[in-house]
């Protein structure tokens, strides 16, 4: 068992102890995993309503680069950390408060020995995509 799958293990039984920014953030915490891979489910709270009334971008933004760490720490050996070198991501509908739990899922798509390229997808309760973002740990 390696560190970050050890992390994970904790997340989906409910015994990790959350960061500051985790608790502070609400971030989501893993429903699932295998290598190179995580899902999440996350209902996003209204205190991150930007001034037109739909979830602030810099939120779905901060929630894709937090899941796809978390795909990173599937493959990560013991003796290595890891941190985002490099997000974009691309916003396609807007998160409404009144969606229900969304779908984040991350996929590690290229490994390397010294980068992790990884994809992650924020969809709607009914399946259509939010935004997706490209990462580079």
């Amino acid at each position: 068992m390696r560190w970050g799958t050890d992390r994970l293990d904790r997340m989906i039984a409910g015994t990790h102890e959350r960061s500051p920014s985790g608790i502070y953030m609400m971030l989501p915490m893993v429903a699932e995993y295998r290598e190179g891979y995580v899902k999440c489910l996350h209902r996003i709270d209204a205190r991150f309503l930007n001034s037109q009334g739909m979830i602030f971008g810099g939120y779905v933004s901060a929630l894709l680069d937090d899941v796809t760490g978390h795909a990173a720490m599937t493959l990560l050996p013991d003796d290595k950390m890891c941190a985002t070198a490099e997000l974009a991501v691309s916003y396609f509908r807007p998160c409404l408060p009144d969606d229900d739990e969304f779908l984040i899922e991350a996929f590690v798509i290229n490994q390397t020995r010294r980068s992790y390229h990884i994809e992650g997808t924020l969809k709607r309760p009914d399946g259509k995509l939010v935004a997706k973002a490209h990462a580079v740990y």
